[in-house]
């Protein structure tokens, strides 16, 4: 296996690729981004100066698989096999240009990603170029991320708990830099999910994600920290973002609204298309 190596050549990723458990649940697209009903277009802006910026447009198809994806600089277009797996996803700048390619390959018995190819070229900067390999394994986790860039692998590998949640990252660039640590807890209505990541270097935590979530599965509370951030005596490591939404009829927020310290920080609405 490409990645043992970095794993101190024991048989734990081995272990870890064919971990008897429960197997990864398939979602299409909108449910993957929390979404619920049989969306035809979502779309984000963010409310600046009593106007409304775009920040995001999401076409889907029939069977809820996205088809399009269009960003500030950038778009997406996807295209799939006839069982719907993704086969092809093209990015192109908003001059048409194509930017990156993505290859999607499958296991033909059970139908879960195999691995996935990326290469990028960069049609302002061709010295940029660079090739990315994913492999999963049989539960269709991602396992391993490898990118190639001037003649320097950049690797990371991924743990997971029987019921498919990640646990841990570790993070190589020829020789081990770094691990995540996450972790999920379940509690009652209206707290649904706490979620908390850590960032290790050498076993020592260096900054960290925790938040809480409603009963929509929307973040309501994050709360970012830093230990190698420098600030003025007495200022808390600690940043804490609350979330407020509005809702539709389906559960899908469409005012989201983003307060620190009391203040207002941003606005966004979503508008939703129905089929």
């Amino acid at each position: 296996m490409y990645y043992s190596f970095y794993q101190k050549k024991t048989f734990a990723y081995f272990f870890q690729k064919i971990k008897i458990g429960k197997f990864k649940k398939e979602k299409n697209d909108v449910q993957k981004r929390n979404l619920k009903g049989n969306i035809k277009t979502y779309q984000i802006f963010e409310k600046k100066d009593n106007t409304n910026v775009l920040i995001e447009k999401l076409e889907f198809n029939e069977d809820g698989y996205l088809i399009k994806q269009s960003l500030k600089d950038e778009y997406k277009t996807f295209d799939y096999y006839k069982n719907s797996k993704l086969s092809k996803c093209l990015t192109f700048s908003n001059e048409n240009v194509l930017i990156l390619t993505e290859f999607f390959k499958y296991d033909d018995k059970i139908e879960v990603l195999k691995s996935k190819r990326v290469f990028h070229e960069d049609y302002k900067r061709s010295n940029e170029n660079y090739e990315e390999y994913y492999e999963y394994d049989l539960r269709n986790n991602i396992t391993a991320k490898i990118k190639k860039y001037e003649g320097v692998e950049y690797i990371n590998t991924f743990k997971y708990n029987e019921n498919c949640n990640n646990t841990d990252v570790y993070s190589f660039e020829n020789s081990f830099f770094g691990k995540r640590n996450s972790k999920k807890e379940t509690n009652n209505y209206p707290l649904k999910i706490k979620s908390t990541e850590s960032f290790m270097s050498n076993n020592d935590e260096i900054a960290g994600i925790r938040e809480v979530f409603n009963e929509n599965g929307d973040v309501i509370v994050k709360t970012l920290y830093n230990w190698l951030v420098r600030r003025p005596e007495g200022m808390s490591p600690y940043t804490t973002t609350q979330y407020f939404y509005k809702y539709d009829k389906f559960d899908n927020w469409i005012s989201k609204t983003e307060y620190r310290r009391g203040n207002l920080i941003e606005e966004f609405e979503a508008q939703i298309e129905y089929y």
